[in-house]
């Protein structure tokens, strides 16, 4: 064609038609269509470019797949390789004509010019279907031994695509031998690949088939000590990472290498994955003096990290130091000062990630200091806007904090319970509900923080503006707080608080709050208010004037929660009513004691006739006691059950603990066991036409047996009324017949036939659970004592959980973690397009290298069995041989040590019987006697 475009023709096009291109790339598809079905091959060639081009911009070009074939048959280099290009583009593996590139591919891999094996090589890795990798999986395996490095380096990485891509295991137990003849190439960029495949092979093969990449660590070790690409190491430092958990003996091997690489090494990525490995490879956890070694080594080089302007390197550095902090604290906490900077950081995944490493580091002496910190960050000056998320997550990781093992780390609870209340007061955050229940959990469990704890609580509860929505503290810290007011109300009467308090709660506020909240509201009203009135006073006119309007006014407002709609505070109300209109009328109907003038004749009168009231009876006296006094129902009654006893902490082992009487059958019925059989229809035959008016008006379910008029009649009599019913219903088209039913024997014979009312078979759910959930104590990690010496730790007064009778109870509270849950999230429903490494490599978990190769190993052993034997033989020969040569030479035999010596001339005086060692020794030796003679062989002795 003449006027045919090229593809810069095509983009000019569509840049000049945008934005409504649409139509022209249809007309170009279109003319491209036609150039496909052209004789010439250049033509087509064109064609093909441009459609690979607009299947990249997601056109769909499938039909043009036989053209593509034509094209990568070319024996020109620049078509053929326009023609891969369409094939990887356009073909997937399903595609018809796949099969016809088979013997094409073929070809080419075999062929003398090295460009078009890379083609072929580069494509079949991107089309590795089933078909094609059972053809030339045996060609690409014969180019691993070719003698150009580029196309052994492609074959390498195209054949993990084909071990990936294969059903079985048995493409890599055939090329795992050329695999490794590869790692000792000559060609460095053989051996990165070979590295490169075997890592990523071991990667995704399961941990019990990782054992089988044991057997190239000597290799590895070898590259790891003589390889001085960074890329190649990190490769090699990552797989070691991996074996190190299966062969412990490689953790003594490591240490010197990486120590090295840690120290000279400039190239940050490489220096991060060696502390990586180390770490995680469980170098650190022998805990000697190689470990501490490495480890100070470790920290003090991720220090370099967080003075690099790299905000990446600060995150790999906080998240090497999270790890280290659980073995050595003490190392970690030597760089407070530049985690702390952390915290304040602009990106705000750093910030995230030193919130946990602070978290875990904090100590006695430095938990002070780290809380305000980060509270610091929630005041309203500070400069950053901070996103709701990280808010909370500060707030969470505080009580977390300072709740680990137990408080182990508070001094002064005090002080902690000031920290939750100012972070409900800062947190702009729902985190009511953790801060409440914190809030009464340390209260219940600290005796000697009650009083400071009411004191702020009450603050928090007198301060009406916190009832506004959306300017308070929360409804959840407002219910905790009237919940320890009212808990530890004898607190606030020692406070002289408890009217103000009481005033409040009997306000209008109150009413906004959510149901929950106003359910503890109306007990703790009830509290203090039973608090109050119990207060030893003289019972006077003054102050039965006072307790009787305070009753009064209490009984008003506990009335108007009555009108709520919840069912539990309605509840309460009623039942608070009930008790304060009985403790007014005991209030207005008791006799106070006079005042004044009065009250002093009444006790002179008293004092006279103290004989009188000596001689009568108790019941005077309790009659006398109650005329004065405050009425036995406030005092006691109320007092008893508002009071009664004190609230302790319940272990959470406490329901499991406790033992199941004797007698006592859980498994079995409760009562009578339920008959299967359905119940039985009694119905009125007098008046058959109400059926068809009501069909349930004359239908009553009883059980079977219970109606005395049926045990009486006899079997025939209520076979003929059922026969009855079946004819009388036989022409109704509302009645079902059961009569398949009643052949089929599933109902009694006395259900047969008859009407059973389903809705009212009775649905009984029978749910027996034994539920036992206990938990682990975790273990304290204790620091060294390094540089200040920690804060006097405050005397606490912990109250022990309770437990069931017989069973020692819990010597340490146990704390409960929350778990957040995380966000899932959806894919779009996009057209899937395969990917490169998309394969399933399941398969490789199950991989077994010793399936095949056992005749291998064990000849393997018996050639170095007699390799070494004959060593040994020719060893024995030599020292045998120097031992007749040598007769002047005399053989000093010692337990461990072969010494030869020569023989010396006797001196005079010399009698042989010397000392041990010089004369005696020599006696010794002149005796005829079979000696040992050990001679060093290559590393071997050998016993001649």
């Amino acid at each position: 064609m003449v006027f045919e475009k090229s593809l810069y023709d095509l983009i000019r096009g569509i840049r000049s038609h945008t934005p409504n291109h649409h139509p022209y790339i249809l007309r170009s598809i279109s003319e491209a269509r036609t150039e496909t079905r052209s004789t010439s091959l250049s033509t087509k060639t064109e064609a093909v470019l441009k459609l690979v081009y607009l299947q990249m911009l997601g056109y769909d070009v499938g039909w043009s797949s036989f053209a593509i074939v034509e094209v990568m048959s070319s024996t020109r280099y620049k078509e053929k390789r326009i023609g891969y290009l369409g094939a990887v583009e356009v073909f997937r593996e399903g595609t018809d004509v796949l099969m016809l590139t088979t013997n094409l591919i073929k070809k080419d891999l075999s062929s003398s010019n090295p460009m078009e094996v890379s083609l072929a090589i580069n494509a079949l890795s991107h089309l590795s279907s089933s078909s094609l990798s059972t053809d030339l999986f045996p060609d690409l395996l014969s180019l691993l031994s070719h003698s150009r490095p580029q196309i052994r380096k492609r074959a390498l990485l195209a054949l993990y695509r084909l071990i990936l891509s294969s059903s079985t295991s048995s493409y890599l137990r055939t090329a795992w031998p050329r695999i490794k003849e590869r790692l000792e190439d000559e060609d460095g960029s053989v051996v990165g690949a070979a590295v490169q495949v075997v890592c990523e092979l071991a990667q995704k093969s399961g941990e019990g088939a990782r054992r089988e990449w044991l057997d190239c660590a000597p290799v590895m070790y070898g590259l790891l000590r003589g390889s001085e690409t960074n890329w190649m190491l990190i490769k090699i430092v990552k797989l070691f990472a991996s074996l190190m958990p299966l062969e412990p003996r490689l953790v003594k091997k490591l240490y010197g290498p990486l120590i090295n690489l840690i120290k000279t090494t400039p190239a940050m990525s490489l220096l991060y994955e060696c502390i990586h490995t180390a770490i995680v490879g469980g170098m650190l956890d022998a805990r000697d003096e190689a470990a501490d070694e490495l480890a100070e080594l470790c920290t003090s080089k991720l220090r370099t990290f967080f003075e690099d302007g790299d905000q990446n390197l600060k995150y790999l550095a906080l998240y090497a130091m999270s790890k280290m902090t659980t073995l050595y604290p003490a190392l970690v906490a030597e760089h407070t000062d530049v985690i702390l900077a952390c915290v304040d950081d602009s990106d705000i995944s750093i910030r995230l990630r030193a919130l946990e490493l602070v978290s875990g580091m904090a100590s006695l002496r430095t938990l002070p200091d780290i809380v305000k910190r980060l509270m610091l960050q929630l005041l309203p000056t500070y400069p950053t806007p901070l996103p709701p998320h990280y808010r909370k997550e500060i707030v969470e990781r505080v009580v977390e904090t300072c709740m680990r093992s137990s408080y182990e780390n508070v001094g002064n609870f005090e002080w902690y319970v000031a920290v939750l209340i100012d972070l409900a007061k800062i947190a702009r955050v729902d985190v009511g509900e953790m801060l409440g229940a914190e809030m009464r959990n340390v209260c219940v469990r600290v005796r000697n923080v009650r009083g400071a704890a009411v004191e702020g609580m009450s603050a928090l509860v007198a301060d009406r503006g916190q009832y506004r929505d959306g300017d308070g503290v929360g409804a959840e810290v407002l219910g905790a707080a009237a919940w320890v007011c009212g808990e530890y109300s004898p607190y606030l009467i020692e406070q002289g608080r408890a009217l103000d308090i009481l005033d409040t709660l009997l306000s209008p506020a109150p009413h906004a709050l959510p149901a929950p909240q106003q359910a503890v509201f109306i007990t703790a009203i009830l509290k203090i208010y039973t608090r109050f009135v119990s207060t030893p006073r003289e019972w006077n006119p003054a102050w039965k004037s006072e307790v009787e309007l305070w009753t009064a006014k209490v009984l008003g407002a506990v009335e108007g929660y009555a009108r709520s709609g919840d069912v539990e505070v309605q509840g309460r109300s009623v039942e608070g009513c009930a008790l304060l209109r009985v403790a007014l009328e005991h209030v207005h109907n008791a006799p106070a004691r006079k005042s004044g003038y009065e009250s002093l004749e009444a006790d002179a009168e008293r004092d006279e006739g103290t004989e009188a009231f000596a001689s009568g009876g108790d019941g005077e006296k309790e009659e006398e006691e109650g005329v004065e006094g405050l009425p036995m129902f406030v005092g006691e009654v109320l007092g008893g059950l508002f009071g009664g006893y004190e609230l302790n902490p319940v272990a959470q082992t406490a329901q499991s603990r406790v033992p199941i009487p004797q007698g006592l059958d859980l498994d079995g019925w409760i009562g009578e066991e339920w008959s299967l059989e359905p119940p039985e229809l009694v119905e009125d035959d007098d008046d058959e036409e109400s059926y068809y008016e009501d069909l349930r008006s004359f239908a009553t379910v009883v059980d079977k047996g219970s109606h005395p008029e049926d045990e009486m009649m006899s079997k025939d009599e209520r076979d003929r009324r059922a026969a009855e019913r079946r004819e009388r219903f036989k022409d109704d088209p509302f009645y079902i017949p059961t009569a398949a039913a009643a052949d089929t024997g599933l109902l009694s014979d006395r259900a047969r036939g008859e009407y059973v009312d389903v809705d009212s078979i009775p649905i009984v759910e029978l749910s027996l659970e034994d539920v036992e959930n206990e938990e682990k104590k975790e273990k304290k990690v204790r620091r060294k004592k390094r540089g200040q010496q920690s804060p006097q730790r405050q005397e606490v007064q912990m109250v022990e959980e309770e437990m069931p009778e017989g069973y020692e109870q819990a010597s340490t509270p146990s704390t409960s973690t929350s778990t957040r849950p995380t966000n899932s999230k959806t894919g779009s429903n996009t057209r899937a397009r395969k990917s490169l490494f998309a394969l399933d490599t399941s398969r490789l978990k199950s991989l077994d290298f010793a399936k095949d190769d056992e005749e291998e190993i064990e000849a393997e052993r018996l050639r170095i069995e007699r390799e070494r034997a004959e060593r040994r033989r020719i060893a024995k020969e030599r020292a045998m041989a120097a031992a007749a040569a040598a007769q002047p030479t005399v053989v000093a035999v010692v337990p461990d040590v072969v010494e030869v010596t020569r023989k010396k001339g006797k001196k005079k005086g010399n009698t042989g019987k010397g000392k041990e060692g010089e004369g005696g020794e020599g006696e010794k030796k002149k005796k005829k006697r079979k000696n040992r003679v050990v001679v060093e062989e290559g590393g071997e002795e050998v016993e001649a």
